[in-house]
C-alpha cells in the first residue's frame, strides 16, 4: 500500500512533493529500491514524464541515488525479456536523458556536479554535459534583429561575438 502510494506520487505529484519522496528514500533506500522497481514498471520505457515536474537538482538527485543503488555497469544485458532490473536500468538513462533535454543553464550544473559524485560514469557524464551545453545554447540563442544587421554591414570594422 505504502509503495503504491509513493508510485502515485511520482507518477502525479513528483514536484510537489519531492520533499516528502526524497525523506523517504534518504531514511529507508530499501524501501525506495521497491518503489523504483514498481515505479519502472510502470513508466513506458524511455518516457519518465514525472520527471518533467521536477527541478533540475532534483533530477540529478534522483540519478545519483539510483546510480549508487543500481549501477549501470550492472545492468543486465537484454537478451529475450525485459527483467524488472533492465527496466530500472532504462528508468534511470531516461532521467539523465530528461536532465540533458532540459536546455537550462540549472541542468548543466547538475549534470556537473554528477561527475564528481560518479566518477566510475565521468566518460558518459561528461558526454551528457555537453550535449546539454549544446541544447542550452539552442534554447538560448537570440539572433540579430535586422537593425543589428544593417549596422553590423555599414561598419565593416564591428563585429558581432
Amino acid at each position: 500500500m505504502v509503495i503504491e502510494l509513493f508510485v502515485l506520487l511520482f507518477l502525479h505529484w513528483s514536484g510537489k512533493y519531492w520533499s516528502l519522496i526524497w525523506e523517504l528514500f534518504r531514511e529507508k533506500p530499501e524501501l525506495s529500491e521497491e518503489i523504483l522497481y514498481k515505479l519502472a514498471d510502470r513508466v513506458e520505457r524511455h518516457n519518465a514524464c514525472f520527471a518533467d515536474n521536477l527541478e533540475e537538482l532534483h533530477l540529478a538527485e534522483l540519478y545519483l541515488f539510483m546510480s549508487n543503488r543500481f549501477p549501470p555497469g550492472e545492468d543486465p544485458k537484454l537478451e529475450g525479456e525485459v527483467t524488472a532490473r533492465h527496466s530500472l536500468g532504462e528508468l534511470r538513462s531516461s532521467i539523465l536523458k530528461k536532465l540533458v533535454n532540459r536546455g537550462t543553464s540549472d541542468a548543466c550544473i547538475a549534470i556537473e556536479s554528477l561527475v564528481e559524485k560518479l566518477p566510475e560514469q565521468r566518460t558518459v557524464i561528461l558526454w551528457n554535459l555537453r550535449e546539454a551545453r549544446i541544447n542550452t545554447l539552442k534554447k538560448t540563442w537570440q539572433p540579430l534583429i535586422p537593425s543589428q544587421v544593417i549596422d553590423l554591414l555599414q561598419d565593416r570594422h564591428r563585429r558581432y561575438v
